[in-house]
């Protein structure tokens, strides 16, 4: 069944384990990128809960959500930047803070350990994997390091996954 984005572009998707379905929009507009929120209805259909809210970057590319469900992560490949959203249990979304991931480093692929603890961006344009604390009691995203050792800026690789 085809269903019709909130915003431009919807480039990447989540589930939470409630079954709310995030969705990351490139957008490629003036407006920057979004995230949005849908539930399924019965009918199968997508229903919009949070209609394009704003990740303060460009180019959202890619989001993880949390093991518990409280918290989507959306990658702004174009911005270098990580958006941090609450996620309600109802799927409406709220934006909490944008943490850098450093000048242009273009982060592509994102992944969250399971214990929510640590979040890794793929850096295309570094050649590099960036290292953030996630820290759910504070609702704070911070970069402690980088791992670029075997890693070769521009090389088109992509896929990352944290355990």
């Amino acid at each position: 069944m085809q269903n019709t984005s909130s915003g431009n572009m919807p480039f990447a998707c989540a589930f939470t384990p409630g079954g709310v379905l995030i969705v990351a929009e490139a957008n490629g507009g003036p407006a920057g990128a979004a995230t949005s929120s849908y539930v399924i209805a019965s009918n199968g259909t997508l229903q919009i809960v949070s209609a394009s809210i704003p990740t303060e970057g460009t180019a959202a590319c890619w989001d993880v959500v949390s093991s518990d469900g409280r918290f989507a992560i959306v990658t702004n490949a174009g911005a270098s930047t990580e958006t941090l959203f609450s996620v309600a249990g109802n799927g409406q979304l709220n934006f909490i803070s944008t943490t850098s991931a450093g000048a242009s480093v273009t982060p592509l692929d994102t992944a969250l350990t399971p214990n929510n603890q640590f979040l890794y961006t793929l850096d295309e344009a570094a050649g590099a994997i960036s290292e953030f604390r996630f820290d759910e009691s504070s609702h704070s995203i911070v970069k402690f390091g980088s791992i670029s050792v075997g890693l070769t800026p521009n090389s088109g690789f992509n896929g990352l996954q944290a355990r």
